[in-house]
């Protein structure tokens, strides 16, 4: 029997980088942000109600750091993972006030 080799691309769950076969992350870093954005769930209510409620961007900002302070969150994580879910889950786009 010959034996196939498999094609793996060995790429970092969380930011797409190249890494070695036997890691699971690129870096401490990744691994860490990759958990913690994992922890991190926002309802389809919160979510709506922070992209009506706050029109400038520094207001909203304000109220996620506030968030994820008092969950116990990176607050960086927070911001980006409430962007990405509002684009890609919900279909919110932000049209900020001057």
């Amino acid at each position: 029997m010959e034996q196939k080799t498999i094609n793996k691309k060995c790429v970092c769950p969380f930011c797409g980088g190249k890494m070695h076969l036997n890691k699971a992350f690129c870096s401490t870093h990744c691994k860490e942000t990759y958990f913690e954005d994992m922890k991190i769930i926002l309802s389809p209510r919160f979510v709506k109600h922070a992209h009506r409620k706050y029109c400038t961007k520094a207001t909203l900002e304000q109220h996620l750091i506030e968030f994820a302070t008092y969950h116990k969150f990176n607050p960086g994580v927070a911001i980006e993972k409430f962007y990405r879910e509002a684009k890609n889950r919900y279909n919110l786009v932000f049209t900020w006030r001057k």
